[in-house]
């Protein structure tokens, strides 16, 4: 057992060794060269300072031009491929020297690739055991400010790493093309302009992603030079669209117009900047091109805090989305402030930029989930609507049938119990030779046929003569009764009106008289009809059992509503358990024509 620790830990000191052996063998110093004006062979003069491996070196036009970087190699390995690594992929142009001459190039500004998609990397040369390597090489980035840092490293490592940028990528990309399909397709259903807004968000971020992280360059346009504005564009346009998505997300503009009006302003304003930006880029005016990029960055720092702002209150009002806005928001507030402050120079930038592809691919992710599953729920309550509605015609059918069936049951008791008697006793009087009690038998079997007739549907509302209607039925019903039942009065109620709303209103009436004579075991009901300037207004009131109003509507009582509501009008019922119930109907006069 103490051999095979002892043989451990002599493994472990034997990798620390080497590594720190190697780390020794080489070093880094960096000069700066702020008008990029000094030649490989005026280099002494530059100031040059130690450079630890990995440690962020940041210039552009804000800070410095051209960044002078030597390399001294001490113990070249024979056997093994190093490379001198810079770790941005986004630098214009990265030039290799060697004894004061140019041999290699590589960078965003150049039709030349590195060999690992990990960053640019030239291969060392190799040399005896015993000499010592010393290279130059002359970073530039010209029109904006960007971080590298510098290290020596095997081919293996830099095709691990290169490796895993490329799995990232695809995943990346594989995740993107499923949920910009499903997006899609959702929004080809239901073309609701918050999908739009997300496919257009979430296609711009791709875009960014796919340039940020080189494999556009590398693997589908290698010739084109211009993919330093092409990142910083689409990253613009990218945090655009998403504020325009988010507004829409928690109804910005429905809740607060004024603050929206701010952040739409400030959102085209950057739009227009940044095409002044690429028309500075193109004439070569840097100057007006730096103090342009400063506005626009000035106008995204206000929007951020305007859009937090909305976020927030929309947190407030407890919008359905607004936990998942705050969730999402947040990691991309701190990043574009960061990124305003470096600018700046007020503040240290996160290390690195690739961080961003991590919060483009977090928010895509969180929003298709909701977007896929707000269109879920909709279907879902699609279906059950239309199992409600399938549910509601057939039980509307049902009661269609049924009343139907209760109106052939009154008309079958009427020929019975009426008609046909007076026919019969008008043929025994007959028989008998009573030609005078046959007559009168006529006379009730024609009264008993016009009563029938009105019955089945009065013949005053053939003119709109409603108010008639309903007293000549309030008649019918209190004729056989020795009390009244049933009370009738209009006030200025017009003679004539709409012939179709004296129908529609007359059969209501009918409804509610039925459920207090049948239901509610009334002994008095009281019809009163109204006319005012803007409005008919309908009453009927029973002293009947009544029932309590927090109670659901029977079909009836449902029926009545959704009728008075088609007509444009309002129905109301006040009710209480043994007092009765209190049933009015208002009906614009507006809508009555």
């Amino acid at each position: 057992m103490k051999i095979k620790f002892s043989g451990l830990l002599a493994f472990f000191i034997c990798v620390w060794f080497n590594a720190y052996a190697r780390a020794e063998d080489y070093k880094f110093y960096c000069a700066v060269d702020s008008q990029s004006n000094c030649k490989v062979n005026e280099l002494h003069k530059l100031s040059w300072k130690a450079v630890k491996p990995e440690e962020q070196i940041k210039f552009g036009y804000n800070s410095n031009a051209t960044i002078w970087c030597k390399l001294i190699y001490q113990r070249p390995h024979a056997q093994q491929s190093f490379y001198w690594l810079f770790d941005n992929i986004h630098l214009d142009s990265v030039t290799l020297y060697k004894n004061e001459k140019q041999v290699a190039l590589l960078g965003d500004r150049t039709n030349q690739r590195s060999s690992f998609l990990h960053g640019n990397a030239f291969q060392l040369v190799n040399t005896s055991a015993n000499d010592s390597l010393t290279l130059l090489a002359a970073v530039k980035k010209m029109h904006t400010t960007i971080e590298f840092s510098m290290s020596v490293n095997d081919a293996d490592t830099l095709l691990t790493k290169s490796n895993r940028r490329l799995a990232a990528s695809f995943t990346f990309l594989g995740i993107a093309i499923i949920l910009l399909a499903l997006t899609g397709f959702v929004y080809y259903r239901l073309k609701k302009k918050w999908h739009l807004y997300y496919l257009l968000y979430t296609l711009m971020g791709v875009l960014f992603v796919l340039v940020n992280l080189g494999i556009l360059r590398y693997f589908v346009f290698p010739e084109f030079l211009y993919f330093s504005e092409l990142r910083i564009y689409s990253s613009c346009y990218w945090y655009l669209l998403m504020g325009v998505f988010l507004s829409e997300t928690i109804h910005f503009k429905e809740n607060n117009y004024k603050l929206y009006q701010l952040f739409m302003g400030n959102q085209y304003a950057v739009f227009a900047l940044s095409i002044l930006a690429l028309l500075f880029l193109f004439t070569g005016n840097f100057t007006l091109l730096q103090y342009t990029t400063y506005i626009i960055f000035i106008v995204f720092f206000v929007n951020i805090v305007v859009l937090f702002r909305a976020v927030w209150l929309a947190f407030q009002r407890q919008e359905p989305l607004a936990k998942y806005v705050v969730f999402s928001f947040l990691p991309s507030i701190l990043w574009g402030i960061s990124l305003i402050l470096n600018i700046a120079g007020l503040g240290a930038y996160l290390k690195g930029f690739d961080w961003i592809n991590w919060i483009i691919a977090y928010e895509m992710i969180l929003f298709g989930w909701l977007l896929i599953k707000d269109y879920v729920l909709t279907i879902e309550s699609n279906t059950l609507l239309e199992e409600k509605i399938i549910h509601t015609e057939k039980t509307t059918n049902k009661n269609i049938e049924s009343a139907r069936l209760k109106e052939r049951r009154q008309i079958s008791d009427l020929l019975h119990d009426k008609i046909s008697t007076d026919v019969a006793r008008t043929m025994q009087s007959l028989d008998l030779d009573e030609v005078a009690k046959a007559r009168e038998h006529i006379s009730e079997l024609g009264k008993n046929i016009r009563n029938l007739s009105h019955t089945i549907l009065p013949v005053e509302l053939e003119h709109g003569a409603l108010a008639q209607a309903v007293r000549h039925h309030v008649n019918n019903l209190n004729a056989d009764r020795s009390t009244e039942l049933i009370s009738f009065q209009a006030y200025d109620f017009p003679e004539h009106i709409d012939k179709s709303l004296a129908l529609s209103l007359y059969l209501t009436l009918l409804e509610l008289l039925q459920n207090a004579l049948k239901h509610a075991g009334a002994k008095s009901i009281r019809v009163e009809l109204y006319c005012y300037p803007t409005e008919y207004v309908f009453t009927v009131i029973d002293d009947g059992k009544g029932f309590a109003t927090g109670q659901q509507f029977g079909f009836g009582l449902n029926n009545i509503a959704a009728r008075i509501k088609d007509l444009g009008g309002e129905f109301s019922l006040s009710a209480k358990p043994d007092e009765g119930v209190n049933c009015m109907l208002m009906i614009p006069i507006e809508n009555t024509h």
